[in-house]
């Protein structure tokens, strides 16, 4: 029975551009059109390489003296065996050559976020989230402002939102068409939404808790963690829908890149609080007296506390006046 051998042109990523099923030896590759296999690069020798049996009967590769060599795990070679599995760099390209003995890996499981129609990658879901990503930032700034017309102030609240979601989801998009082959630009974009809508409710969650328990240092620690966890899942599923990462890596990657962020944070917290008293900056005008759960202190308390804060400094003296003086020159 004859030989078969298979002879596969990868790309530059290591994927197969080509592949050819040959039978008759020897086999030729090269940029003439004499060979059997041809490969269009300049820096590929006219004739390169054969692929013959030696003396023993075994399968092997023999560099035609090619200009620019033949090259086996990055060390020129001149002849070698092939096996079941033998890839090659001709000039800059690279051929793999396998015999029908070459034993493949397993077959990989689909991910059901892969799939070419996800849950999320419908237009009414991602239009839905953008557009109550829209009423909420438009409540915020209408709430926030203090100006006769409030539409300057909603516009510019809604302007990061408007041109920020799509553009996020685009770039995620080509991201994913690159290295995963499906764009799913709806899907990344219902994804930042929903993380878009998480960071505003989170942002009041913050300042309620500082507001209604008078505790700006647990909604601070808490901002910490929700941000933190928030940050690694948009990116977990970002990166699942983008790349071919296996889900234990991704979670591997996600779980240092939010490690990452809380040391910077911290790192930051501890720098700002070198030169200021670092309290959380919380507009409390606008929140109602009844979201208030701990009581306010009364006016006597405040009173007594400030009585404690000249004590501490040094006591002035004024200079004594001589009323006689200043009778005679009343009296002039």
């Amino acid at each position: 029975m004859a030989e078969v051998v298979f002879v596969e042109v990868l790309d530059t990523h290591g994927k197969v551009f080509e592949r050819y099923r040959l039978v008759d030896l020897p086999i030729t590759i090269g940029r003439d059109y004499k060979n059997t296999i041809i490969i269009d690069d300049q820096t590929v020798s006219l004739l390169h390489l054969s692929i013959q049996k030696n003396e023993d009967g075994k399968l092997g590769v023999l560099d035609c003296v090619s200009e620019n060599g033949t090259w086996h795990e990055e060390r020129p070679i001149k002849s070698i065996l092939v096996g079941n599995d033998l890839t090659l760099r001709l000039g800059e390209s690279e051929v793999r050559i396998r015999t029908e003995d070459t034993v493949l890996p397993p077959t990989i499981p689909i991910d059901p976020a892969r799939l070419l129609r996800p849950t999320l990658n419908k237009k009414l879901i991602f239009f839905a989230l953008f557009l109550l990503n829209i009423g909420e930032a438009a409540f915020d700034g209408y709430w926030n402002s203090f100006a006769p017309k409030a539409l300057p102030d909603i516009l510019l609240t809604l302007a990061p939102i408007l041109i920020g979601l799509p553009l996020w989801a685009t770039i995620w998009g080509i991201i994913g068409r690159i290295f995963a082959g499906r764009a799913l630009f709806f899907t990344h974009g219902s994804i930042g939404a929903i993380a878009l809508l998480s960071l505003l409710l989170a942002i009041k969650l913050q300042h309620f808790i500082a507001f209604a328990f008078n505790a700006p240092e647990l909604a601070k620690w808490l901002d910490l963690g929700l941000y933190g966890i928030g940050i690694g899942l948009t990116s977990y599923f970002h990166l699942r829908l983008a790349s071919r990462l296996s889900p234990n890596l991704l979670k591997t990657v996600n779980g240092i890149l939010i490690a990452m962020f809380w040391s910077v944070w911290l790192l930051g917290d501890y720098a700002f609080g070198l030169t200021s008293e670092g309290e959380l900056d919380v507009d409390t005008t606008l929140l109602p007296p009844a979201a208030r759960l701990t009581p306010e202190k009364s006016l006597e308390e405040f009173m007594l506390e400030t009585e404690t804060l000249g004590e501490d400094l040094p006591e002035e003296r004024t200079p004594a006046v001589n009323l006689s003086q200043n009778n005679s020159a009343s009296t002039k």
